[in-house]
């Protein structure tokens, strides 16, 4: 759309609005062109030779050529004399001021559309919400840009800057809260209030160049992407609202290079693993340091007595789960030495800082959020029908000569032999509900501001036949304040979370897919569980265990600095954080079969009351001086960390009635502490520091230090020093780069080089320590302690050397991005646990292994924005990652450790399958020698073929489209790996033709007569001590493993923002609805279970649709 102001400088702005009311029809005409955006209009050029022709027919002439329409009253051309109209190659504006010179006319251009007006009309005064806008766009240079879409945001008003830059408009009763937004392809997107505009305004516009000058979070301080020396992936709070999730890792998956996160169970607030550029130890602890707000925050698993009861489910919970991602402004995640250098012993396996939102000074903003969904499994194995089951059972009696016996209920004509059910449909078929709703309140003054935040979630069970549900509240807050002198300045910041969890401790995965097709209904008909006369073992017996987890979280931290003189500020971040697990477990009588209540089974209560906080005290100083062109900043501080952890366990036996079961004294025993119950106390200390110089924005160098201290080693053994360097050039800014590669936007080369450590171990392990022997065990009726561990006063801190080189390129002023690393981790040192010969009194040793581990590998990210218009937007973020393991050395080890020498530290020996033998019908293998022999040999002689199972490789595709206000986003992620097979999960879980358990139908693939090729041996009907000994060495083979890479479409999200001039007269500031689906499809070989679980009997994670609303007041 094109404006000329040629002729409106001729016209005050008292006439245009007289002119306009006048014409009020015709305008309502004019606000229809609006809708449509010609970028290329200033280029119209237009050629007219006539001579005695009215001005009637030169508009007809024009409006041909030029595809405008000219919107004028019958009288406006009345007695106007005809004209000679001689225009070679000329602009609309050229035509209309020769034609109209010295005429009784007046004209404005709007889009397409051209008003034109009798000069001596009189004047009318417009409707005073109506605003005339106008004013002119130039780049970074101060020369004009054509072509800029200047548009009022969320609103179908768009107005193009002509050759000159220039633009203007009419708004139609914008509104109090309306802005405008000026974009070009290539520059950085501008917001200015309606209410701040000033006439006839330059605007310059700056080059987009990937968000280089965003603030990052590092340790201990803040830089931006463009000056940052380190490897650091920043994901921002847009990103993380696009995928409402209860988990801020989930949104984490596929968007981070060299990061893998894998999700334990599809089950609520179930555990995430996460690993940061490969395993660097042997069996340490390789989660990542989290930090939130400044302060350390504990983001494994609580630990949950769920799973010792029963079930098969992972029923950890994840600590992170308690962080409401609404609340999350930013994460980043650190990856090199020159990242994480700067938290030493803690930085090993990478750094996951976590900033909350902050309150805004301005008006009193509302924000609410609201979603619900539901959620299913995405992907059910089949099992064999009622009479494919019967045949497998009755074909593994014959094979081993024995009858059918009176215990054999499934086919012995106890049970129903005609009936079926679907269990896996039955138990895992129904659907989950989630509902979230949020609510912040957010503004302040200058001086102040503040944020509040409440939010509450509920999630059902999948299960819904043993029902469940897991509720968490949360509520936040934020308070920013300065002096009036802004020299002393203070952050607040502090959160609470409760999580109410009664999903019960049995989980139906295992159930569903064992259990016989024709095993009896589950009730009778009065509604009571049935057990068919004692013959069937009701799964559903797990839903009547009582199981309450109440888990809270707490955290806050205090940030006070104060300038003392330019540049030099002192600044103090104190942090506390709690979190508790209360549980409550019971094995009601209701649980017990009717036989095991005939044989007097009592109930039992386990109380469990378990606690981990921690605070820290961290003082820094901060200068920063700048002298010409060279720029230094200095931070220097100090770390005094604490971490206590305690759990009491009372469990309470003998309980005759189940509404007794709460009270703790009603048992008839009460058993204290077992085992690890105790109180632990973790103590740390360090100093650190970091110098930055940046010479003229070009040459950039970073050195940062620690020297840390633990209590979790002996006594001249607990203080190390860890360090590291990295450099970057911006050789973009150099004069050369820009004449000869004027395409290249923006260059950087960059190097690191440091050591970080790990003292990740369990505490007091340099100390002898000692568990209690009750008195079932106790020595002559005398309690007492036993040794639980051999001490190792030698311990030591194990040291991860890190280099790093990368690359970041952006084209076509950040069209097209590349940002490349190459990495080598050598870890030496190795904290492992290293076994003892029983004489020893001992399993094994806590100790530093003389072993050297390396990782090494790239990432590569690929930004692209393919399509930018003025309605239309479309990117595409590309991530590849490639990781290699090795065990480099490993002196005065076994033969066995010594052929894994530079192998992966996962890589394992295993024997080799050789198939189902024609004649037998059982299981053949490989010996070391390539003979086939029935069973490889027990001392494991015959493992000589090595399977890596780390990943080969693994990325994602991220796509962002926008049109209007309409936009989608969808994200596809997948991973190169070897999982564990079909074959392998059928096997170890159960074996063909045993006792009332189903298998899937892969099991019509065996063994049914002499001759048969099969994959699966013939059945069998019990487990014979030869069986038995043949299954303990096949549990290590190669035929257990199969190829488990997949690509899913991890998440997917569309959404609609409102027009500002109808959420305006909502008295709304924005409005938007939306939709996401999380696991919506995976593409795999993989034709089993789940192949990110690999378990055909664990509840794999679950796909998620859910709606929508987000409101600002």
């Amino acid at each position: 759309m094109y404006f000329s102001t040629s002729c409106l400088q001729r016209i005050t702005h008292k006439r245009l609005k007289k002119l306009l009311l006048v014409m009020k029809l015709t305008t309502l005409l004019i606000l229809i062109g609006f809708l449509q955006v010609n970028a290329a209009v200033y280029g119209q050029r237009i050629n007219i030779n006539a001579s005695n022709i009215s001005i009637e027919t030169l508009f007809k002439q024009i409006e041909k050529q030029s595809g405008y329409s000219f919107f004028y009253k019958a009288n406006t051309l009345k007695n106007l004399p005809k004209i000679d109209v001689e225009i070679d190659n000329a602009t609309i504006d050229e035509v209309l001021e020769k034609c109209f010179k010295n005429k009784p006319l007046d004209y404005l251009i709007v889009d397409k559309s051209i008003v034109v007006k009798r000069k001596e009309i009189p004047a009318m005064v417009v409707l005073q919400d109506n605003v005339i806008i106008s004013g002119k766009v130039v780049d970074e240079t101060g020369h004009p840009l054509p072509g800029v879409s200047v548009r009022l945001k969320n609103a179908p008003n768009v107005w193009i800057t002509n050759q000159q830059g220039q633009f203007t408009g009419l708004l139609i009763n914008p509104g109090d809260n309306a802005v405008l937004q000026i974009s070009y392809v290539g520059y950085i997107t501008q917001e200015i209030p309606v209410k701040n505009f000033k006439q006839g305004i330059t605007i310059t516009m700056k080059p987009d160049i990937g968000q280089l000058d965003e603030i990052q979070v590092i340790g201990y301080g803040q830089t931006t992407k463009r000056f940052n020396t380190g490897d650091q992936t920043t994901i921002t709070a847009k990103q993380i609202e696009n995928y409402p999730v209860s988990n801020v890792l989930s949104v984490l998956q596929g968007t981070v290079p060299g990061m893998v996160i894998s999700q334990s169970t599809g089950q609520a607030g179930s555990t995430y693993s996460v690993l940061i550029r490969g395993q660097n130890g042997l069996i340490t602890n390789t989660d990542p340091l989290y930090v939130v707000d400044g302060v350390p925050y504990n983001g494994g698993a609580f630990s949950s007595q769920k799973s010792n009861v029963l079930g098969s489910a992972n029923r950890a919970y994840d600590a992170l789960s308690l962080i409401n991602p609404l609340d999350i402004e930013s994460v980043n995640v650190l990856k090199d030495a020159d990242a994480t250098a700067i938290y030493g012993s803690r930085g090993a396996n990478g750094v996951i800082l976590i900033t909350t939102k902050k309150g805004k000074s301005g008006d009193t903003r509302v924000d609410v959020n609201v979603f619900s969904g539901f959620s299913e499994v995405p992907k059910l194995t089949p099992l064999l029908n009622t009479p494919q089951y019967l045949e497998l059972r009755r074909e593994g009696k014959k094979n081993d000569n024995l009858p059918i016996g009176p215990g054999d209920y499934d086919i012995n004509g106890t049970w129903d032999t005609t009936r079926y059910t679907n269990y896996p449909k039955l138990f895992l078929g129904d659907q989950g509900h989630t509902t979230n709703a949020q609510v912040s309140i957010s503004g302040g003054a200058p001086n102040i501001s503040y944020r509040v935040s409440g939010n509450f979630r509920r999630q059902s069970n999948v299960q819904q036949l043993i029902g469940g549900r897991e509720q968490v509240s949360s509520l936040s807050f934020n308070l920013n304040s300065s002096s009036s002198n802004k020299r002393f300045n203070m952050t607040f910041s502090g959160g609470y979370t409760n999580s109410d969890n009664n999903i019960p401790t049995a989980d139906l995965s295992g159930s569903a897919f064992s259990m016989a097709p024709n095993s009896p209904a589950l009730y009778k008909p009065d509604g009571s569980l049935n057990f068919e006369n004692n013959t069937f073992s009701n799964p559903l017996l797990g839903s009547k265990l009582i199981a309450r987890t109440a888990l809270t979280n707490l955290t806050s931290s205090m940030q006070a600095s104060y300038l003392i003189i330019k540049g030099l500020t002192l600044q103090t971040t104190v942090g506390y954080n709690k979190q508790g697990n209360n549980e409550f477990l019971a094995t009601t009588l209701a649980s017990f079969t009717p036989a095991l209540i005939a044989a007097g089974a009592k109930g039992s209560a386990n109380y469990t009351y378990a606690n981990k906080s921690y605070w820290s005290i961290e003082p820094q100083v901060n200068y920063n001086r700048t002298d010409g062109k060279g720029q230094l900043g200095v931070t220097i501080g100090g770390s005094l960390q604490k971490q206590m952890s305690d759990a009491t366990q009372l469990i309470a036996n003998g309980y005759t009635n189940d509404l007794l079961i709460n009270n703790l004294a009603s048992g008839t025993s009460v058993v204290p502490n077992g085992p690890g119950y105790n109180a632990l106390t973790y103590k740390y200390a360090a100093y650190f520091g970091r110098a930055n110089y940046n010479w003229d924005n070009k040459y950039i160098l970073n050195i940062s230090g620690r020297y840390d201290g633990s209590s979790r080693f002996g006594q001249d053994r607990q203080f190390h020093t860890f360090y590291a360097a990295g450099g970057a050039w911006l050789f973009s800014s150099e004069q050369f780069i820009k004449r000869a590669a004027p395409f290249i936007s923006f260059g950087k080369l960059k190097a690191s080089y440091g050591e970080t450590g790990n003292d990740q171990i369990g505490d007091y392990l340099y100390l002898q320590n000692f568990t209690t022997v009750t008195a079932a065990n106790a020595y002559q009726g005398v309690p007492g302690i036993n040794p639980s561990n051999l001490a190792n006063p030698y311990l030591t801190w194990e040291t991860t050397r890190k280099t790093n080189f990368g690359a970041e390129i952006q084209f076509l002023n950040g069209r097209i991005g590349i940002d490349g690393n190459y990495f080598i981790n050598k870890t030496i040192n190795i904290l492992s646990s290293v076994p003892l010969s029983s004489t020893t009194g001992f399993t094994a040793i806590n100790q530093n292994l003389n072993a050297r581990v390396q990782n090494k590998g790239f990432d590569i990210t690929l930004n692209t924005v393919n399509v930018r218009s003025n309605s239309f937007t479309w990117t595409t973020t590309f991530i590849f990652s490639r990781q290699r393991n090795a065990l480099l050395s490993f002196p005065n080890a076994n033969t066995a450790i010594q052929q894994q020498l530079n192998q992966s530290v996962n890589t394992i020996f295993v024997n080799r399958y050789a198939g189902v033998n024609p004649q037998t019908g059982v299981y053949q293998f490989y010996d070391r020698n390539g003979a086939i022999v029935a069973a490889p040999a027990a001392n494991g002689s015959d493992q000589v073929k090595l399977l890596n199972t780390n990943p080969d490789y693994f990325g994602s595709v991220t796509n962002t489209f926008t049109y209007k206000d309409f936009s989608l986003n969808f994200l596809f992620r997948g991973i190169k790996q070897l999982g564990q097979s079909p074959f392998g999960q059928i096997v170890q879980a159960t074996y063909p033709g045993f006792a009332n358990y189903n298998v899937p139908v892969q099991l019509l693939d065996r063994w049914r007569k002499p001759g048969d090729v099969a994959t699966y041996e013939r059945a069998t009907s019990s487990f014979s001590a030869a069986l038995l000994a043949k299954l303990s060495v096949n549990r290590n083979l190669d035929a257990f493993y199969s190829d488990a890479s997949y690509i899913r479409l991890q998440n997917a999200s569309l959404g609609y923002q409102f027009p500002v001039e109808l959420t305006t007269k909502m008295h709304l500031r924005s409005l938007k609805v939306y939709m996401l689906g999380e696991n919506l499809a995976t593409i795999s070989k993989y034709k089993f279970s789940d192949p990110e679980i690999q378990n055909y009997q664990r509840l794999s994670p679950l796909r998620t649709i859910t709606f929508g609303i987000q409101a600002s007041l």
